[in-house]
C-alpha cells in the first residue's frame, strides 16, 4: 500500500466517522427536544384541566373507573395542528392550548 493510499483511507474513515457522530448527535437532540415538548404541553393541559375542575380528587375516590372513562374524553388531539381542547361532558370546548 501507497502511502498516498494510506493517507486517503485515514481521511475518508476520520471523515465518516465525524460524519455519523453529528448525525447521532442531532438525532438524539432532536428526541430529547420533543420528550421536553410534550412533557410541556401534558403539564400545561393538567394544569388547565386541574384549575378548572376543583373536586377532580374527589371524582376520582367517588368512582375511579369513571374517573379514567371521563378523562378519556377530556382530550382531543389534531395531529395537523397540534391543538389540544379540554372539554366538558357535552363536547363544548372549555379550554383551548394558548396561541405559539
Amino acid at each position: 500500500m501507497s502511502v498516498r493510499l494510506k493517507l486517503a483511507l485515514t481521511i475518508f474513515a476520520t471523515g465518516l466517522l465525524t460524519a455519523l457522530l453529528v448525525i447521532a448527535t442531532v438525532v438524539f437532540a432532536f428526541q430529547r427536544f420533543e420528550h421536553e415538548t410534550a412533557y410541556r404541553r401534558g403539564m400545561g393541559f393538567l394544569s388547565r384541566v386541574v384549575s378548572m375542575y376543583d373536586n377532580i380528587f374527589d371524582m376520582h375516590e367517588k368512582d375511579a373507573a369513571a374517573f379514567q372513562a371521563w378523562l378519556r374524553t377530556l382530550v382531543v388531539f389534531a395531529p395537523d395542528t397540534e391543538l389540544t381542547w379540554a372539554l366538558v361532558l357535552n363536547g363544548d370546548a372549555a379550554a383551548e392550548e394558548p396561541a405559539r
